[in-house]
């Protein structure tokens, strides 16, 4: 028996005492002691110093870990009101829902300090708000109120501005401000805050509701009329009835008492990476700085009052400064965060992010300044431009740099009233050097290749790499046809020049697919480039070392298309559209958490529709309004039935930009998760690059309200085009989705891995979750994990399917103990 058993240990007595089931357990995670509910609740003597783990639900075993690995790291106590099931050792292993807290025993003989308590609730079917309260004030408050030297207090979250009273306070909070508890519960925050900005209320009550918590300076008011300098950490806790706000309020009069106040904030300031400085509001003049700063600036320590904040700053004067930061002056903002330049004084300017905060509980007034060097971040953003705008391999325009400059060729020849030819280039032969002779020899092919039509083409020209064997040029200012013609026989006769590569002689040819603009009565971008490449299929299929010149005639889709754009008008009300579903599972588990739902179409005209083919012309029609309010309502109905049996995990739907144009989709979206009873947090929406890119005023405004409701924003196909982090900084992103071509390229393509790296990790460092697409093989999926991707779906895991399949699927995952989410009894 464990010493802590002993019957005269105090520890004994007072958890003996509480009114729900606990246990001390050490930072092994063995169990020490357990009071005589959770004795009972085990029905099992020898739990003592037995691994915590070992009672607990493997689906929630993780989150668990991380629960107590947070704890031990902080040191704070730890309340989490999410679900999660403990097994019992006894009678089948039966799983009992419920949550747990997690505090500090303390300073007690023979305890280590290293221990720590987990109190267990059960969660019963007759769930209220009242248990609730019970819960809050029983497992934490009782524990933790009274034995702290700060004040606490518990209100549910304002809302339109109204502050809520107080529904429970600690001693400390009764002591400090000469209130008895009752009297404390009848008043707000706003009571003992009387001297607060309005708006800088408001504006910390926006952060509080934005990033979940928020710390700050305040002047409370005690009952004898003494104000009290405070410090408040402010915690948004969640849970299915009321969102709460749990402050926890440091005294600061010690400090500002203290002679060596200075000298101890000046410590603190130095733990911190970042660098931290103390302005006077009035003139701008440094107070403090850490060393940090010092050493990052050059200058000493008693230099420090020589300077100026804005001294600092590239290309900032002070009357500049002060007219912006007038947002924290006047109370409008909280803190201001912006990005920046900083110069050294030796001349040496960095990019800094800089955080602005400010105190009024010295006069005048101080700046908190915690400023960040980014210069890493900032090499990371330009490594993931170039990535995305350019070829590493080539150094040629990729993709999406080549269609950039088509659309702006395609603007100047309308003016000019001349030609440009859009030529497709495939190399013959390519797969056969890359089996005979090896992946390297063919990149060095490629390479040469790109060099030689660059010496083929002019400067005005462009001359990009799509990737494997495929080149695309564009020919500027070209008046008159045969001055194509002499382009082509030039790289024809460069490109089948033989290549001497690694000691190897090297023969290829290239086909080449061209189309004019603006012959072909066309005047897009993507449509030009496809006839291009039609046209280069076409030279293949004539043998090698071919061109063809594009025409209509060329084409047998022509005539499917103008059906399709037709027989799209009413496949809605034809109800030929059906929802596919593709589960998305954990990597490191395996469980499906949720599916990501398509499109498909079964023409009774013309038969089974690709959806890469009818999704670009329901957006040129813009049936795609009606069509995606449609996929909505479905997606929520289905996800509602398959919650009602039981399973509990996300759908996400994607959006066309279409739909965000037509205006008021958080409101569409609000009223179908009202309508269905799905809550908010259950529902993705997935939107690309473009629409960020845009940014057109309705977007931004329904992707704010969207986030605002709790639903989850995620970004599809990161990667393929800007990729820039200003994006992911300014609109409510929270997950990543890494393009399938990226996953399906990674073997081929050291550019792929490169990028899915670097995804991952900037995902990460911005707290976003991460989904890959086109997991096709295991050891796409082993990768993917080992870097630390969150999620991902592909044909590895399963294909798209039918809502009857997937409840199969379902099934078959929970009949045979898979992996799968399931609803969390209430």
């Amino acid at each position: 028996m464990s010493i802590l058993m002993a019957s005269d240990n105090p520890l004994q007595k007072l958890i003996d005492s509480f009114p729900r089931e606990m246990m001390v357990v050490d930072a092994n995670a063995n169990i020490k002691l357990v009071n005589k509910k959770f004795a009972t609740f085990f029905n099992d003597s020898d739990v003592i110093d037995s691994s915590l783990f070992s009672h607990i639900d493997g689906a929630y075993l993780s989150y668990v870990k991380q629960a107590i690995e947070d704890y031990l790291q902080s040191k704070t106590a730890y309340v989490e009101d999410k679900f999660f099931k403990i097994a019992l050792l006894n009678k089948g292993q039966t799983s009992v829902p419920g949550t747990i807290t997690i505090n500090p025993v303390g300073e007690i003989e023979g305890v280590a300090s290293s221990c720590f308590s987990l109190a267990f609730s059960r969660i019963e079917s007759s769930t209220s708000k009242e248990r609730f309260y019970e819960m809050v004030r029983s497992q934490y408050l009782e524990m933790i109120f009274d034995n702290t030297s700060d004040a606490i207090f518990l209100a549910p979250i304002s809302k339109n501005g109204v502050h809520r009273n107080f529904i429970e306070v600690n001693r400390e909070a009764c002591d400090r401000l000469g209130y008895t508890k009752q009297e404390l519960l009848n008043l707000n925050a706003r009571s003992i805050n009387p001297q607060a900005n309005l708006n800088r209320i408001k504006a910390y009550g926006e952060m509080l509701q934005k990033e979940g918590f928020a710390i700050f300076e305040a002047i409370h008011t005690a009952k004898n009329g003494e104000h009290i300098p405070v410090e408040v950490h402010a915690t948004v806790v969640r849970n299915e009835f009321q969102d709460y706000v749990l402050s926890v309020v440091k005294d600061l009069r010690p400090l500002k008492k203290s002679e060596s106040s200075q000298a101890i904030f000046g410590r603190l300031m130095d733990y911190s990476w970042n660098e931290i400085y103390v302005i006077n509001s009035e003139d701008l003049r440094l107070k403090m700085a850490n060393e940090g700063a010092l050493k990052n600036l050059g200058i000493k320590k008693s230099e420090i009052e020589n300077y100026r904040f804005s001294d600092l700053l590239v290309d900032t004067s002070t009357d500049q400064f002060l007219d912006f930061s007038q947002e924290l002056f006047s109370g409008e903002k909280a803190q201001l965060i912006y990005e920046t330049q900083f110069r050294r004084v030796n001349g040496s300017v960095y990019p800094v992010e800089v955080r602005l905060q400010l105190s009024q509980s010295e006069v005048p007034p101080l700046l908190f300044a915690n400023v960040q060097d980014i210069s890493e971040r900032k090499k990371i953003e330009r490594r993931l431009t170039y990535l995305a705008s350019y070829d590493s391999l080539t150094g040629l325009p990729n993709r999406a740099l080549y269609m950039d400059r088509l659309n702006v060729a395609m603007e100047a020849c309308k003016r000019q009233q001349n030609l440009i030819a859009i030529l497709f280039i495939d190399l013959d032969g390519f797969k056969q050097v890359n089996d005979t002779h090896g992946h390297d020899i063919g990149d060095l092919l490629v390479r040469e290749v790109a060099k030689r039509l660059t010496k083929s083409t002019r400067k005005s020209d462009t001359v990009a790499r799509f990737g494997g064997d495929e080149f695309t040029i564009i020919l500027n200012n070209i008046n008159k046809i045969e001055g194509v013609d002499v382009v082509i026989d030039k790289i024809m006769k460069n490109i089948t020049e033989p290549f001497l590569l690694g000691g190897k002689e090297i023969l290829t040819s290239p086909s080449i697919g061209i189309t004019l603009y603006p012959f072909n009565d066309n005047d897009d971008a993507n449509e030009l480039l496809r006839q291009a490449d039609i046209a280069m299929y076409h030279a293949k299929k004539m043998g090698k070392r071919g061109y063809v010149y594009y025409s209509s005639e060329l084409s047998e889709t022509e005539a499917r298309k103008s059906k399709v754009e037709s027989a799209v008008q009413n496949a809605l009300k034809r109800k030929e559209l059906e929802l596919y579903f593709q589960p998305r599972v954990l990597l490191d588990s395996g469980a499906i958490v949720g599916a990501e739902v398509l499109l498909r179409w079964q023409s009774a005209e013309l038969g089974f529709v690709s959806p890469v083919e009818f999704i670009p012309i329901m957006e040129k029609t813009g049936v795609i309004v009606e069509v995606g309010t449609w996929v909505l309502r479905q997606a929520c109905t289905q996800l509602r039935q398959w919650m009602d049996q039981g399973y509990d995990f996300r759908l996400s739907v994607n959006v066309s930009a279409k739909q965000f144009d037509a205006g008021g989709l958080h409101e569409l979206v609000g009223n179908i998760l009202a309508e269905t009873n799905v809550p908010a947090d259950h529902l993705e929406i997935e939107i690309t690059e473009g629409l960020l890119i845009d940014q057109s005023n309705d977007a931004i405004v329904a992707l704010e309200k969207l986030s605002e409701q709790g639903v989850s924003i995620s970004l599809d196909d990161f990667g393929t085009g800007y990729s820039s982090l200003s994006y992911l900084k300014q609109f409510p992103i929270d997950v990543l989705k890494i393009d399938r071509s990226f996953v399906m390229d990674l073997q081929q393509n050291k550019d792929s891995l490169v990028i899915v790296e670097a995804i991952i990790g900037l995902a990460k460092n911005l707290g976003l979750s991460v989904t890959a697409e086109g997991i096709e093989e295991k050891w796409h999926a082993d990768f993917l994990k080992a870097r630390d991707c969150d999620e991902g779906q592909g044909y590895y895991f399963a294909r798209p399917m039918p809502k009857e399949e997937m409840q199969h699927t379902l099934e078959y995952a929970k009949f045979h103990g898979l992996p799968v989410v399931e609803k969390k009894t209430a």
